[in-house]
């Protein structure tokens, strides 16, 4: 079983420099027929469709209100965007199942869980992707549930992939969850020494 420390080693083979934050998120991917991101392959179509789709139903506020939160030092605004943005889901997920419009997601062929993720990386302990090969990758923050990310990625080992494709909105809610988990792991350290 790959550790943090083996996934950091492997990144620095290939020349990636990136902190990871552990973590334990649901994902489900598709090898692609494709030989790039740039998705040359008419079978993989439904996967830039999908992944299209996902941006265009992502809202740009919470990306920038997650961001904002990361960057944040007063705990009372921080609580108070924190709950804002808790509403803001409950409603949109109300007002998605009134108007019954839910969107159908493609039904991707593997399952893993990203046990540390990266600026420009996720990481699985129990996958064997096919090197140098292309993947259409889709799974949610803990902190936006009702928010998919669809992302391209190229397996660079047999638990890594790096990302390769993604909507600037969606790059900038990992930058800020990684960050906010950095931010929470420096804390309980803090305690911890206390």
């Amino acid at each position: 079983m790959q550790t943090l420390r083996t996934f950091t080693s492997a990144l620095h083979d290939h020349g990636i420099q990136t902190r990871l934050i552990e973590c334990a998120i649901p994902m489900d991917c598709s090898l692609l027929d494709s030989s790039s991101a740039a998705i040359d392959s008419g079978d993989d179509e439904c996967f830039m469709k999908e992944y299209e789709l996902l941006n265009a139903s992502s809202s740009d506020l919470i990306a920038q209100a997650l961001h904002f939160s990361a960057k944040e030092k007063n705990t009372s605004l921080v609580v108070i965007l924190e709950l804002l943005i808790e509403l803001h889901q409950k409603v949109s997920r109300l007002e998605q199942h009134l108007l019954e419009q839910t969107q159908a997601r493609l039904t991707l062929k593997e399952q893993h869980t990203i046990h540390a993720l990266g600026h420009g990386v996720l990481c699985c302990r129990e996958a064997s992707f096919m090197l140098d090969r292309f993947y259409y990758v889709r799974f949610a923050l803990p902190n936006a549930q009702q928010r998919d990310i669809g992302l391209f990625a190229r397996a660079i080992s047999p638990g890594i992939l790096q990302i390769a494709r993604i909507h600037s909105s969606n790059t900038s809610a990992l930058d800020s969850f990684i960050v906010a988990k950095e931010m929470e792991q420096l804390r309980q350290k803090r305690t911890a020494c206390d």
